[in-house]
């Protein structure tokens, strides 16, 4: 694989920020922070968008589902996994929005 010259290095960077005007993101990671770098990569991707989109449809489901044992004694194993699912959602909603 062939390294590639600076000047095509400041093209990609330049490519990869159109539209974004801000120098410093949360007023701690500038454009060059390879953190910043990959989390913009991630939330451009199109597995990205299908891997969020998967999230909410199944989240979607486990809330008919909740709505099925809405009344349901909270000790019982399927009420305990159901909230095992919630937590496993929330956090996946959380990182969203940390990386976006």
């Amino acid at each position: 694989m062939m390294k590639k010259e600076p000047k095509d290095l400041e093209k990609e960077k330049l490519k990869m920020y159109i539209g974004v005007e801000c120098q410093m993101s949360f007023y701690i990671f500038d454009k060059e922070f390879e953190f910043r770098k990959i989390c913009y990569r991630a939330i451009k991707s199109k597995l990205w968008d299908n891997i969020v989109m998967l999230l909410i449809f199944l989240s979607s489901l486990k809330l008919c589902f909740d709505s099925y044992y809405l009344n349901a004694d909270p000790e019982l194993p399927v009420m305990k996994i159901s909230g095992d699912i919630d937590l496993f959602f929330n956090i996946c909603f959380i990182l969203e929005m940390v990386v976006k």
